[in-house]
């Protein structure tokens, strides 16, 4: 989250008030805002994880976090620049960047890769083909795949 606040602060810092509150700044610095918001939001989860270790750890409050941080993902759709994405993005190419030393395993790395695909699978999006193949939704589908027993 550093390298993203270092990379905006300087930019901000040569602003001058009045310009701040200028109507052609206010969309770049509520931009930078969402931008570092997200980064922060995606820190913490990830300290969730790491607390795990810790004796003042919460696995319920780990849980609802993600479940968060995926309704987060999902409702931003399909757009790529959306503020989670990047966030997500940025994590992901730090790790990926952090594993691709020769001093880490290569079964770390490959259980990165499976976790790094699990996620993805879990904030996909139904598509019209998937839901289409699925038998159309409704009562129809639900009640294919309920069993009791």
């Amino acid at each position: 989250m550093l390298p993203m606040v270092a990379r905006y602060v300087p930019s901000l810092a040569q602003v001058n008030v009045n310009q701040l509150f200028s109507s052609s700044l206010v969309p770049q610095f509520t931009t930078v805002l969402h931008r570092l918001a997200a980064q922060a939001e995606v820190a913490q989860g990830i300290f969730h994880i790491i607390e795990l270790l810790l004796p003042t750890r919460s696995i319920l409050q780990l849980y609802l976090w993600w479940q968060y941080l995926k309704l987060r993902y999902m409702q931003e759709g399909v757009d790529s620049s959306a503020p989670v994405h990047v966030a997500f993005a940025d994590i992901h190419r730090t790790i990926s960047g952090l594993l691709a030393n020769a001093m880490v395993p290569a079964i770390v790395r490959t259980g990165y890769g499976y976790l790094a695909m699990f996620l993805t699978k879990q904030v996909q999006l139904p598509t019209r083909e998937g839901a289409a193949a699925g038998g159309g939704g409704g009562i129809s589908s639900m009640l294919s795949k309920c069993t009791i027993m």
